[in-house]
């Protein structure tokens, strides 16, 4: 596929205004649909990417089921399929104007912990809604939640990137699956997904927000090595500072949030993203303001899991979604079978394994008898899940990161207004949600982010 140039069609109906961003296995642009007029951001496969058959079917459900959850904190899918002229796959979405949680981060060197706590329990609504559905996420990261604004202003928490999502609902699915696979961002993976794909379920989702949680409120990551082999047998040995070591003002109670997230034995985690918030809230949130959020989250997961069939269809068809496409896709999947045979793809993947390996022995050896510490000190809360968790997961791997970008100054304008960030913004103190159905936001007041260095290439940049 060459790079689209502005003034050309995709799809027919797509019109190119620019290119957002560009990488060896995709492109984002922006563009127009040429009757309607509303101004989108498109997702087009490139390279060795779009011969791969494995690539494009994860690709093409990432759309299908960022399209399952109706949360305002997912990026609206408006449009999935290929290309009618050269058979690219393609994602149109909704285009945001914003930055990311880790450019907040790297601009403030640690949030307050009710911004922190504020900001990602948006997230994890739309979260709790996946889990739900049975899927999860899979990739949760400061980078994969970003900071937008409605049309009256207020900031809005988007959780980005369903690509390696997996929709499991039977330990026999496992078609997208090995083994070897490595899936998500090694410094906010769990050790079980270390050892192997298929232990990811919606507990490797809650040690991720703990590892999220614990960079927004500390401005550092839990498991720092000077190499990737050294991070692995970190986070294997379960070995890094508590958060009051860095940051002696985090409460004992939003330590203990973070700790039992990131407790090395699942059955030691919170069961679920509902019970999650509720000991967040609690410890970081005023008291009727905690009340509220946890009753929302509730009601959403509730809801979502009504909706939870519609998951299980796209799962049960196969190869995953790449048949629903038609001709097009066809001719992908048998281009794929050459495209496997990539000698520099077997490289790489040579390299993971044996850097899974040494983490995998490190593991294994020096796996210290289980401990409650950090789940002792909260209490226990009944479980609300509704839906099954998931026992496998999709591989794919999925590194992608932003740099430093401001938050736009408010606007009257929707989501899809394209404008410059201005250099400062304030992200608001965690404020009172509203119902489900209507959550009226509140004008953003609050603690204000610093300035942020100069924008890179990645900068505001969800569409990744």
């Amino acid at each position: 596929m060459r790079t689209p140039r502005p003034g050309s069609l995709i799809s027919g109906k797509y019109r190119v205004e620019r290119v957002l961003r560009q990488s060896r296995m995709s492109v984002v642009v922006v563009a127009k649909h040429r009757h309607l007029g509303s101004l989108i951001a498109i997702k087009l496969l490139r390279g060795e990417t779009a011969r791969d058959a494995g690539s494009v079917a994860r690709f093409l459900r990432e759309g299908q089921l960022a399209s399952l959850l109706k949360s305002e904190h997912v990026v609206r899918i408006l449009d999935v399929g290929v290309a009618d002229d050269d058979g690219t796959p393609f994602i149109a979405m909704e285009f945001l104007d914003g930055s990311d949680v880790a450019a907040a981060i790297l601009s403030s060197r640690g949030m307050p912990t009710s911004t922190a706590a504020a900001l990602l329990i948006d997230g994890c609504e739309a979260i709790v809604e996946a889990h739900a559905m049975g899927i999860v996420h899979r990739d949760i990261k400061p980078s994969n939640l970003f900071i937008t604004r409605g049309p009256d202003g207020a900031p809005v928490v988007k959780v980005l990137d369903f690509g390696i999502a997996s929709a499991i609902t039977s330990p026999d699915d496992v078609r997208m699956t090995s083994t070897q696979d490595i899936l998500g961002t090694p410094l906010y993976m769990s050790p079980e997904v270390m050892e192997s794909a298929l232990k990811a379920d919606a507990r490797s989702d809650i040690w991720a927000l703990g590892a999220t949680l614990y960079e927004m409120l500390t401005g550092r990551v839990p498991f720092e090595g000077l190499n990737m082999v050294e991070v692995y047998a970190l986070i294997a040995r379960g070995t890094m500072t508590p958060p009051r070591k860095v940051k002696p003002e985090i409460s004992e109670a939003v330590e203990a949030v973070v700790l039992r997230c990131l407790a090395r034995d699942p059955e030691e985690r919170f069961p679920g993203v509902v019970e999650f918030v509720e000991a967040l809230a609690k410890a970081a949130l005023p008291e009727a303001e905690a009340t509220s959020r946890v009753e929302r989250i509730r009601r959403i997961a509730t809801e979502a899991a009504l909706r939870a069939n519609q998951a299980r269809e796209i799962v049960a068809t196969s190869p995953g979604t790449v048949d629903t496409y038609g001709p097009a896709v066809s001719r992908v999947t048998a281009l794929a079978r050459r495209a496997r045979k990539n000698a520099t793809g077997i490289a790489v993947g040579t390299a993971l394994v044996i850097v899974l390996a040494v983490a995998g022995v490190l593991f294994l050896r020096e796996r210290p008898p289980r401990s409650s510490g950090p789940a002792a000190s909260l209490p226990t809360v009944p479980s609300v899940s509704v839906a099954a968790t998931p026992t496998s997961a999709m591989p794919s791997a999925s590194a992608s990161a932003a740099d430093s970008a401001s938050l736009p100054a408010p606007s009257a304008s929707s989501l899809a207004t394209v404008s410059s960030p201005s250099p400062e913004a304030a992200i608001p103190s965690a404020a009172p949600a509203a119902p489900a159905s209507a959550k009226p936001r509140p004008k953003p007041t609050g603690t204000t982010i610093p300035r942020q260095p100069p924008e890179s290439d990645f900068a505001t940049d969800p569409h990744r």
